[in-house]
């Protein structure tokens, strides 16, 4: 059985979100089994630190996946430094603190919503066209278990920016399928990134500590990009101990 190393060998990545978190993770894990990686994101400080860790293989470019124009021009970078895209990863999301429906403002929804799910229909959008004229492409949405159950803890926008990633996805499989390209929505429970710093009543470090780690879900995203292109998981549920359902609501 081929190693990842040798499947991922000078695949071609594109990774949103990729300057801290699980997106570095993602990154430098694709990178250090042969990927050449694009890396994007809002802040160009965290995306040079991501590609300093392994310069030969990773390229850092700043982006708004929020705006149309703005993810078109990261893929088009990507597609120039790779030479096209093998696989895309969409990770880059977003919360805000007040996130009930009686807190959340209609500004703060938007954001969220444009984000996280705007966003990544703005990054599919512009890479699908070089996936369908080659016949093949695999397209990895990093969502939530948010995304399959709602609950307070992630809020309203949240969540239901989150079901809508996971919605795109499978109609992207639905559609798509023909043209040899495939999705898989990994749906991870409680991670230990910055996003954690959102929430009123942020985890402390022993607690972050016990979740599910950046690397754990880059482990998941390699094992699906590594399968032959006729093995397809459409969705992959990975959760830690803090993350044990009961009725729906995370335990911590």
């Amino acid at each position: 059985m081929a190693t990842a190393a040798q499947t991922l060998a000078g695949k071609r990545v594109l990774v949103t979100g990729g300057g801290s978190g699980i997106g570095r993770a993602i990154a430098t894990a694709f990178a250090a089994a042969g990927a050449r990686v694009v890396i994007g994101g809002r802040r160009l400080a965290p995306l040079q630190e991501t590609a300093a860790i392994n310069p030969d293989s990773i390229t850092a470019a700043t982006v708004d996946i929020a705006d149309e124009g703005s993810a078109h021009d990261l893929v088009t970078f990507a597609q120039d430094t790779l030479g096209g895209i093998d696989v895309l990863v969409n990770n880059a999301g977003m919360n805000v603190p007040k996130r009930k429906i009686s807190e959340i403002s209609v500004a703060d929804w938007t954001k969220v919503v444009q984000v996280n799910l705007n966003g990544t229909f703005h990054m599919i959008h512009a890479a699908l066209p070089q996936m369908r004229e080659r016949k093949e492409g695999l397209i990895i949405n990093v969502t939530s278990i948010a995304g399959r159950t709602v609950t307070e803890l992630a809020g309203a926008s949240y969540c239901s920016s989150k079901f809508g990633m996971n919605a795109l996805g499978n109609a992207i499989n639905v559609e798509e399928n023909a043209n040899g390209i495939r999705v898989t929505n990994i749906c991870p429970g409680e991670v230990a990134t910055e996003i954690l710093d959102k929430r009123d009543n942020p985890p402390p470090a022993e607690v972050r500590a016990s979740m599910l780690q950046p690397e754990d879900v880059a482990t998941a995203a390699l094992m699906v990009a590594s399968l032959p292109s006729r093995a397809h998981v459409p969705e992959l549920v990975i959760n830690g101990p803090t993350t044990v359902q009961r009725g729906g609501v995370p335990m911590w």
